[in-house]
C-alpha cells in the first residue's frame, strides 16, 4: 500500500521540492488511512443497522459516503492543498483497489482453484438433482 502511494506521489511533477513531495506523501498516506478507518459514529450506526437486519448494501453506502474534503489531513502543507490531496487520495484508493483486484484475479485464475470451483459446482448441481428426484 505504501509503495503504491509513494510511486504515485513521486511520479507527480514536484520532484525538485523534496520537502513538499514528502509532506504531500504523508498527507495522502494519513488521509488514506483515516478514510478507511470508520469513525465511532459510523460504527454505532452500522451496529444499529445490523441489529435492525438492514442489507449490507446500505452499510456499504454509509461507509463509502463518509469521506469528504473536510476529512483530509494536511501534514505541514497549506490548507489550499486540501482539495488536491483529496483528489490524490481518491486516485490512490483507485490504484490500491486495482492492485487488490489483480491479486484476487491471479489467485482465482490458478488452475487448481478453478478446478475446485468447477468440481464443487458440478457436485452441487448433482446433489440438487438427486434431491429433486
Amino acid at each position: 500500500m505504501t509503495n503504491t502511494i509513494k510511486s504515485y506521489i513521486y511520479s507527480l511533477p514536484f520532484k525538485e521540492d523534496k520537502v513538499f513531495i514528502n509532506n504531500l506523501y504523508l498527507s495522502c498516506l494519513l488521509t488514506f488511512l483515516s478514510s478507511i478507518t470508520p469513525k465511532a459514529s459510523d460504527l454505532e450506526r452500522i451496529s444499529k443497522l445490523k441489529l435492525a437486519s438492514h442489507r449490507d448494501v446500505e452499510i456499504d453506502e454509509l461507509l463509502s459516503d463518509s469521506f469528504t474534503v473536510d476529512d483530509v489531513i494536511v501534514f505541514h502543507l497549506d490548507t489550499k492543498y486540501r482539495k488536491y490531496i483529496y483528489l490524490l487520495t481518491k486516485k490512490v484508493k483507485h490504484l490500491i483497489a486495482n492492485d487488490l483486484s489483480l491479486i484476487l484475479n491471479d489467485e482465482l485464475g490458478s488452475e487448481s482453484v478453478l478446478k475446485s470451483v468447477l468440481v464443487r459446482d458440478i457436485m452441487d448441481k448433482g446433489i440438487a438433482k438427486e434431491d429433486e428426484e
